[in-house]
């Protein structure tokens, strides 16, 4: 319902929906069957927990998305506050975006023209791509 009501007809691009039904389904599949005064900082700390070691990006939009959505039924006064306050990330990776090394650059042209996809490699490469992409 919050979707419906707050994402649907928003104008942000299809591919952000996507990504923010696909959230939203992750909470509700963890706190869906819970009545939503029972909500608590322990239950959406545990919920942020048990994604220990995915990337820092990826937890922040679970928890951002349950921030969002409980700030919405605190204005509704359906809920006193929002649990998702002072939730503490788990160990988290953090990528760093870096530039190829110069012994990467060598390797990807050594062994690069062997692979069908060379051609639209060079052409990210010369776009600005970067390792973690």
């Amino acid at each position: 319902m919050w979707y419906d009501l707050n994402i649907r007809h928003s104008d942000v691009s299809d591919d952000r929906k996507k990504q923010l039904w696909y959230q939203i389904t992750l909470l509700n599949k963890y706190i869906g069957n819970y009545a939503l005064k029972d909500i608590n900082n322990n239950i959406c700390q545990d919920l942020v927990n048990q994604y220990e070691g995915y990337s820092k990006q990826y937890v922040k939009g679970i928890k951002e998305i349950g921030k969002r959505i409980f700030k919405k039924a605190v204005k509704q006064q359906l809920v006193e506050f929002n649990p998702w306050d002072d939730i503490k990330y788990p160990n988290v990776t953090e990528n760093k975006r870096r530039s190829f090394t110069m012994e990467e650059r060598k390797l990807l042209f050594k062994v690069g023209p062997t692979n069908p996809y060379w051609a639209a490699f060079l052409i990210e490469y010369y776009c600005g791509l970067r390792p973690i992409e």
